[in-house]
């Protein structure tokens, strides 16, 4: 077991448990992961471990991975819905050790990237909701990671429709341009944070302007990946 112990009820079947992770054992090996993902875009495939699906071999995304901790299917969307609507905070310390669980593992023998950066809500976005759930996740990263966050960069200029429900061409033609930076990027491994990643067109857009303007790598890294075979065709 990879985590603390301490006494708490498990967040999903309401067992004691003393895992700080604040679900049980039997719930952390229920929880959904993609075990074959793509090196590049990371989704599952039936290529070779750490090999790239057929799709980024053909047309790859701008950023240079995506790491997800989990695959976006039942329970995790149910906990991720509660935590992103609800405002149910407790779910924050659960999501940012998951995240540092995987990333040091995936960094082990890898260059960690120099900075965290969040997705940005557009400001009237933000007044609604409340908070940005990307920030709190980086924040709770950072804290666990020793990374720093860089804050002020990045702005989301338009307050673009809702991704869910468009097409993958509606999506990246929703999120075109939708992103400025406010301030020279000077670091050149950046990774960028995001609850879910659905079809990377976000992801993909942000890095595209990071790259433009001074990053060399942007890796993304997520709570969830949806396992969807559709991204950037």
């Amino acid at each position: 077991m990879f985590f603390d112990l301490i006494a708490c009820d498990c967040l999903l079947c309401g067992a004691n448990t003393t895992n700080k992770l604040a679900l049980c054992e039997g719930c952390v090996k229920a929880l959904p992961r993609i075990i074959n993902p793509c090196a590049c875009c990371g989704l599952q495939h039936s290529g070779p471990p750490d090999s790239l699906c057929g799709g980024c071999l053909v047309k790859p995304p701008k950023f240079n991975q995506c790491i997800s901790a989990l695959s976006y299917e039942f329970p995790a969307k149910q906990l991720i819905s509660r935590y992103k609507y609800q405002q149910q905070w407790l779910y924050g310390n659960l999501f940012a050790q998951l995240l540092h669980h995987r990333l040091t593992s995936h960094y082990l023998d890898k260059q960690t990237p120099e900075v965290l950066l969040a997705v940005p809500l557009h400001p009237s976005k933000l007044r609604q909701r409340g908070f940005n759930q990307a920030f709190e996740l980086a924040r709770r990263l950072s804290a666990l990671s020793h990374i720093p966050i860089l804050k002020g960069c990045l702005k989301r200029t338009t307050n673009t429709a809702q991704q869910q429900g468009l097409s993958l061409k509606q999506r990246r033609s929703n999120i075109r341009n939708a992103f400025s930076l406010a301030k020279p990027v000077i670091h050149h491994h950046i990774l960028l944070i995001d609850d879910v990643v659905t079809s990377g067109s976000t992801c993909n857009e942000i890095s595209k302007l990071l790259l433009k303007h001074g990053a060399n790598q942007v890796d993304v890294c997520c709570l969830a990946r949806t396992p969807d075979n559709t991204i950037f065709r």
